[in-house]
């Protein structure tokens, strides 16, 4: 099933010409879990206590914890996960950062283990290690594609599950199983870049290589399907272009 959201271009730098003549993938917006007050860069996060889930569709904002100990995070949820079925857990809430990046990567934990994460980019060996295992790596190379700053290499996610190696491209909904565990996985990004020799770089920092998605812990199974980025909205990066 593909949902009927318009499908938008993505900027020019993603359709240059590809080696091997592959179509890039569509990568959608950026999944963001962003403090609601400034945090210092470079440092993690964490708060216990009641979540509490307010807000509509994809934009919504969590509260872990009450008074001057709470944490309080705005979530984009690019893979429109349905986070207001966790209203009223006690959870352990972890953000990890990435340099300068405002946005954090997301960790929900109860007494059970892992409940919720949302990997901007750059976490999924912290996400492995919440799940007890080496579930989530990088796929292969399905295109390439060049522009005056960067080289791209888009890939796939590869999520092992208890019926074997599932390969998925960002957009992807996919509803598995992890230790008799049902989950809802969306991949939101998966590409790397490198940068062109003597190309103008931007005046900031940029992360390099990206594998972005959600995974959701579920009561019961739900069904596959294919997301597709809103009109107007960017595909994910981190940092600035």
């Amino acid at each position: 099933m593909r949902l009927t959201a318009p499908l938008v271009a993505l900027p020019f730098v993603l359709f240059t010409a590809c080696e091997g003549g592959a179509t890039p993938p569509e990568q959608l917006e950026a999944a963001t879990a962003t403090p609601a007050l400034t945090q210092e860069e470079f440092t993690d996060v964490s708060a216990s206590g009641a979540l509490q889930v307010s807000g509509e569709g994809q934009d919504l904002t969590l509260t872990v914890g009450e008074g001057e100990g709470a944490l309080t995070v705005d979530v984009h949820s690019a893979g429109r996960s349905d986070l207001s079925a966790l209203s009223g857990l006690n959870v352990t809430a972890d953000l990890l950062s990435w340099g300068f990046e405002s946005s954090r990567s997301l960790l929900l934990r109860d007494e059970a283990g892992l409940v919720y994460a949302l990997d901007a980019g750059w976490s999924f060996d912290a996400v492995n290690e919440a799940l007890g295992a080496e579930r989530l790596r990088w796929g292969d190379e399905v295109a390439t594609a060049k522009d005056a700053t960067w080289t791209w290499s888009y890939t796939s996610l590869i999520v092992s599950t208890d019926d074997g190696e599932l390969s998925l491209l960002p957009g992807d909904v996919a509803n598995i199983t992890l230790d008799g565990v049902p989950w809802r996985l969306v991949v939101v990004a998966a590409y790397a870049r490198e940068n062109v020799p003597n190309a103008s770089m931007p005046g900031c920092p940029v992360l390099d290589d990206v594998l972005s998605y959600e995974l959701l812990r579920l009561e019961t199974s739900g069904e596959d399907d294919v997301l597709i980025r809103p009109e107007g909205l960017d595909p994910a990066s981190a940092g600035c272009l």
